[in-house]
């Protein structure tokens, strides 16, 4: 089951063309990302404390914190977050 999850992850950083994740102090560091306006104001809302470096297209979330420390829930997390961030284009 965890393995379906990482696999959604890599498809939906295919999609949006991310070439680069990690997570390191409950913070997952995404590069690179272009956002939109309309983007832009989704992180707002999604993610209030987020950081957008336009200049790099480095893009620093916040993850939550899980009740079980021995099932981290970042991925899930994160596939849910890239595809209501950057929605797909019709």
């Amino acid at each position: 089951e965890e393995l379906i999850e990482v696999g959604r992850l890599r498809a939906e950083c295919h999609r949006i063309g991310i070439s680069e994740l990690s997570v390191q102090d409950a913070r997952a560091r995404i590069s690179p990302i272009t956002l939109k306006a309309s983007a832009a104001m989704r992180l707002s809302r999604l993610a209030p404390s987020a950081k957008y470096d336009e200049k790099t297209h480095t893009l620093q979330v916040p993850l939550p914190r899980s009740k079980d420390s021995r099932k981290p829930e970042h991925v899930s997390f994160l596939v849910g977050f890239l595809a209501e961030l950057i929605e797909t284009p019709n």
